[in-house]
């Protein structure tokens, strides 16, 4: 039986590549003869010459029928779109040139056809496990990792001492020299969850990537770097205080909430010269804004000068601020890895200032003030994220 089925292939082969039998004609692109297919595809009847190609049609079929049953329109645009577009992935089968190339061309041109010939999405589409009759599910939740720096906008800051030896006539002394801010390492993780904003426009048309609006948060740290040292010394006649008024950056958890707007269309790609297809996301611009919630240590440290074997003084405070956020950033497919993008995005943050105090232990009359300003924090990032659900 196989035998006559190899002899009918061969007879439908003649009958739709007449050609095929002729002389090789280079200039034509004509490879000559190149084979019968040895492959069906079981939802459709179509030949194929690689059985990758064959299962991956059938694949697509069954992809389509699961969508049409739960009314998933992107399913079943992702399974039909990729059907529809293997035609312009490689040569067509005329500028072939070898066999090989041919039979691909040619299992690219079946695999249209199967698109051409599969059903239609229904309308309306009403399963009995679906309320109010959704036919798209306009939801992406992504996980992303992201490292970059914090940059600090200004250095201003001042340590003051204040000496209370003398009631109602205090002797004051206040630095703002050795001021120096640093950039630090930030490392973290967010999830996004993002809802298509136009969806009617998305159910007509084919391309499934609109406008989306997202809420993003995660948490990202400095593992408790400074970003902020102020040396000083001399602070008072008598006590001579010196020492170092630091800033470290410690935990920071965003919430933030924006607007994601596409900058190209849809995409298809393919992972090998197979034709299989598979959708990934445009690039896209991000526009954001929210509050950070911040944790950062304030801190003042140093000795009495006048004091030399004495204690030295120390003091400590652990900020949690509200800090008003914004933010841009850019995010692009990775070729040939389907649902993962890099991106980079740059933030400000305005964080409020700070004051901590530090009694002198070898004068009780003396105590050290340190101060910061409130200040903006730049961060710049880069980022590698995972997609799940509609692109």
């Amino acid at each position: 039986m196989r035998a006559w089925a190899l002899v009918i292939a061969a007879v439908l082969q003649l009958v739709q590549s007449a050609p095929v039998f002729a002389q090789a004609n280079p200039a034509s692109g004509d490879v000559g003869f190149i084979g019968i297919p040895e492959y069906t595809s079981t939802e459709t009847g179509l030949p194929f010459f690689f059985k990758e190609d064959a299962d991956w049609v059938d694949g697509a079929y069954k992809a389509m029928r699961d969508a049409i049953a739960k009314c998933d329109l992107y399913a079943y645009r992702h399974a039909h779109g990729g059907l529809l577009t293997p035609g312009a992935v490689g040569p067509f089968e005329r500028d072939a040139k070898t066999p090989s190339e041919a039979q691909r061309a040619r299992d690219r041109a079946s695999a249209r056809q199967a698109g051409l010939s599969a059903p239609a999405f229904p309308e309306p589409c009403n399963p009995p496990t679906h309320q109010a009759g959704d036919r798209f599910h306009p939801y992406n939740l992504s996980l992303s990792v992201l490292g970059g720096g914090l940059i600090p906008s200004n250095s201003t800051a001042y340590v003051t001492g204040v000496d209370t030896f003398t009631p109602g006539n205090f002797l004051i002394d206040n630095r703002s020299s050795g001021n120096s801010s640093t950039a630090t390492g930030l490392f973290g993780t967010r999830a996004q969850m993002a809802v298509f904003l136009i969806r009617q426009a998305m159910e007509k048309e084919r391309q499934p990537a609109g406008f989306r609006v997202f809420v993003e948060t995660g948490i990202q740290t400095g593992f408790g770097a400074n970003s902020f040292t102020q040396s000083f010394q001399g602070i008072n006649t008598v006590p001579q205080g010196f020492g170092q008024q630091l800033v470290r950056e410690n935990l920071q958890v965003p919430i933030l909430v924006g607007v994601s707007i596409p900058l190209a269309a849809e995409i298809f790609a393919s992972a090998s010269s197979s034709a299989r297809m598979y959708y990934i996301s445009p690039p896209s611009l991000d526009l954001y804004g929210g509050i950070t919630l911040d944790s950062w240590t304030h801190s003042l440290a140093g000795r009495d000068g006048g004091a030399p074997a004495g204690p030295g003084f120390n003091a400590s405070n652990n900020r949690f601020t509200v800090d008003p956020t914004i933010g841009i950033g850019l995010r692009f497919p990775i070729p040939g890895v389907p649902n993962l993008s890099i991106g980079t995005n740059a933030e400000v943050q305005f964080r409020p200032g700070s004051v901590v105090q530090a009694p002198s232990a070898n004068f009780p009359s003396e105590t050290y003030y340190g101060t910061v300003d409130p200040r903006a924090n730049f961060l710049l990032m880069g980022r590698i994220a995972w997609s799940f659900g509609s692109p």
